[in-house]
């Protein structure tokens, strides 16, 4: 910075005396290539030669699109791979003709201030230079993280008044979700009457096979439970999306989705007979889950963490979320699903 600063006070000082365009090139005369950086690097830092690989810059490209995939903060970029083998020989002949300017810092010199720097305090190095200090210093990044979120009580307030306000109209805009939830409960508590549930007396011979194989209860007392336990279920949430109409009932919404969960796996609990009725009892309870907090949001979420714009919690060296983090569960679920 001070060298270009130098170079512009000389531009102005000679301004009646350069021409009308005066394209210039201003860098160090001697510049460090990638190779030689990273070697320097390796061997400031880690005291240890670094070792470098050629390899093909589709390899390369391929590499830093799944790191910038399952990594948000990575630094490299596809792009960069393109000039990574660049070298510019800077011709500095204007500069030092017309304006008597040369480069009095390089990078050759400076790079071990800069690595001394960072190995006295990696935080305040990460700091200043706007990168993530969690990866360096975590218990620090949680501290100053709080000073830099800190804001007068008065401005707290109103804020909280305003987050309140905005959650309060987010939520009644959202009321049909609980009405359909509403549907969906008289629906499941109907199905076993739609379905002749309690009337069932006759099975197939597949049920009646698999019931002797497991020493399972007879097949009409299974039928029966599983009729009741969609009665109930289904009342149940009637009653608890009804609660759910107030915003103040956020508990209701998780009860509807511990009923949702319920409902997925009461059909295998209970080996229900009827193909129907266990078909019925996971699109309903799936759909539970998803209108009371999928799409209305969890209730309960604080303000600061809604209105906290960053990616990777404090004290944290990653954020949870990113793909990194689900691809194994969307793995998991493929498998199952197959």
């Amino acid at each position: 910075m001070e060298d270009l600063l130098d170079a512009i006070e000389r531009v102005i000082d000679r301004r009646r005396d350069l021409p009308t365009e005066f394209p210039v090139l201003l860098g160090e005369a001697d510049v460090m290539t990638y190779d030689e950086l990273q070697r320097d690097l390796g061997r400031l830092i880690h005291d240890e030669a670094w070792a470098t690989h050629t390899i093909p810059k589709t390899a390369a490209k391929a590499g830093v699109w799944a790191e910038t995939v399952l990594d948000e903060d990575a630094f490299i970029r596809p792009w960069m791979v393109d000039i990574s083998d660049d070298h510019y020989e800077l011709d500095l002949t204007a500069a030092r003709t017309h304006l008597g300017w040369s480069s009095r810092h390089s990078l050759r010199q400076s790079l071990p201030d800069i690595v001394a720097g960072l190995k006295a305090d990696p935080f305040a190095w990460y700091r200043a230079n706007k990168l993530n200090a969690a990866r360096v210093a975590d218990d620090k990044a949680e501290v100053a993280a709080s000073e830099t979120h800190a804001i007068p009580p008065e401005q707290h307030r109103a804020m909280l008044s305003d987050h309140a306000r905005s959650m309060q109209g987010m939520h009644f805009s959202m009321l049909w979700v609980h009405w359909l939830t509403m549907g969906l409960g008289l629906w499941l508590a109907t199905a076993p009457f739609v379905f002749g549930v309690f009337d069932q007396t006759e099975f197939s011979s597949a049920v009646q096979s698999v019931t002797e194989d497991r020493g399972l209860w007879p097949a009409a007392f299974r039928n029966t439970l599983t009729g009741w336990n969609d009665v109930i279920c289904g009342g149940l949430i009637m009653v608890f999306a009804a609660f759910s109409m107030s915003p103040r009932n956020g508990w209701a919404q998780w009860a509807n989705a511990v009923i949702g969960v319920w409902l997925l796996g009461a059909g295998i609990l209970f080996w229900a007979p009827s193909a129907a009725v266990y078909s019925n009892d996971m699109l309903v309870g799936a759909l539970v889950v998803a209108l009371t907090l999928l799409i209305p949001m969890m209730p309960g979420m604080s303000m600061e963490g809604m209105m906290d714009e960053t990616d990777t919690p404090p004290g944290w060296t990653y954020c949870p979320s990113t793909y990194l983090q689900r691809i194994p569960i969307i793995a998991l679920g493929v498998v199952g699903w197959c």
